[in-house]
């Protein structure tokens, strides 16, 4: 007797776009190690920022994410990217977090996702073990897409973060936490946020 389940085998892909040096970031993992949730998406911007911090001469970052509150626009990103400047970055200073709106966005990020549908075209992945090879392969110039294939230990959990560093602000005048556009974190000043 032969049984078997078929279905698409879900491989996630968390993308870095920087203007600047026009390098493109690929954090890939596969269902068996994650999901795309709050701690997923954490673990992933930190491991970025991590990246980016041992360049010595890199300052301030600037990040531009979209309104997806499960995912980016919670307690749990906004905490981990305090603990981050205030606890682990060695260079960095400031971090810039600003959201975009809903239903109105097109990234400079979603470009790597465009370019790696493009070289899909007339192919297949067979097994998830190719898709680092096919993103690296996406784009030659001006470099090939980093990719960071990512496992169940590289994931951590930051609900306790949230509560410990970023508690559920009691916002003034009414503003709900869905109304913020932009959240200011450096080692020197307390957290700033600004609404839309």
């Amino acid at each position: 007797m032969l049984l078997y389940y078929s279905r698409k085998y879900a491989i996630y892909n968390e993308s870095f776009y920087e203007s600047g040096t026009k390098n493109g970031y690929c954090f890939i993992w596969g269902e068996e190690n994650g999901q795309r949730g709050a701690n997923d998406i954490c673990s992933v911007i930190l491991k970025y920022l991590t990246i980016v911090d041992e360049r010595a001469e890199i300052k301030k970052v600037s990040l531009y994410c979209d309104f997806c509150p499960g995912q980016n626009k919670n307690h749990q990103t906004l905490s981990a990217i305090s603990w981050f400047i205030l606890n682990k970055s060695k260079n960095i200073q400031e971090i810039t977090v600003t959201f975009l709106q809903p239903g109105h966005t097109y990234m400079t990020v979603d470009s790597v996702h465009a370019t790696i549908e493009s070289n899909l075209k007339n192919k297949f992945a067979w097994a998830p073990s190719e898709w680092p090879t096919i993103m690296v392969n996406a784009r030659l110039n001006p470099k090939p897409y980093d990719v960071y294939k990512e496992s169940h230990n590289d994931f951590m959990d930051f609900k306790v973060l949230q509560h410990a560093i970023f508690p559920k602000i009691v916002l003034k005048n009414g503003k709900k936490f869905s109304e913020i556009k932009k959240v200011y974190f450096s080692k020197s000043i307390d957290v700033k946020i600004s609404f839309g």
